[in-house]
């Protein structure tokens, strides 16, 4: 089974993890890097670094590649991965909890962050990341829109989408943000 869902995991571990810590403004090209020659054009592309490319790169230089503040949460995470405190390898036979608590040894790991990397790496379909877009869908649709805590609303989505959650936390944030439904109403001056 466990072979079974590495197969089935959309994206690699190790990019997965890196990827929600810096939120989609890292420039993977600007880490050295072996550029990948495509037949099909002259352009050329460039894989996700590598842990060990990550590993040699230094604070500034991820940070040219627009990261941030977010340059040493990148950098704590390759590390731990690197020297093995943290087990990316281990995660696939934890539970969600177990696995969750591993992640968020990474500086920059919070709950979201960690069930991001478990929904998308991991496979772990059970787990329902909440931001702030999908707190206001759940109250929007599940709670009169009136503002409800972390924990109640995940309880909430355990309990309503089983091992389906990561799907139905997908689903929802899609058909609200293409509908433009739940957004906070502008305050009128």
């Amino acid at each position: 089974l466990e072979r079974i869902e590495r197969n089935q995991a959309r994206q690699k571990v190790e990019d997965t993890t890196i990827e929600p810590i810096q939120e989609n403004n890292i420039e993977p090209t600007k880490i050295p890097d072996t550029p990948i020659q495509q037949d099909i054009s002259d352009e050329i592309y460039y894989a996700f670094p590598t842990k060990e490319e990550l590993y040699q790169a230094t604070e500034e230089e991820l940070r040219e590649c627009k990261v941030g503040f977010r340059a040493p949460y990148i950098m704590d995470a390759v590390n731990k991965v690197i020297s093995g405190e943290v087990d990316l390898d281990k995660i696939w036979g934890l539970s969600a909890e177990e696995a969750r608590a591993e992640l968020i040894k990474i500086k920059g790991v919070g709950n979201k962050i960690a069930d991001c990397i478990l929904l998308f790496a991991y496979a772990k379909h059970e787990v329902f990341p909440i931001d702030v877009w999908i707190k206001r869908i759940m109250e929007g649709y599940y709670f009169d829109e009136k503002d409800t805590k972390l924990d109640i609303v995940n309880q909430f989505a355990q309990q309503k989408f089983h091992n389906l959650a990561g799907y139905a936390q997908q689903y929802l944030f899609f058909y609200a943000r293409e509908n433009n439904l739940f957004k906070k109403s502008q305050k009128k001056t």
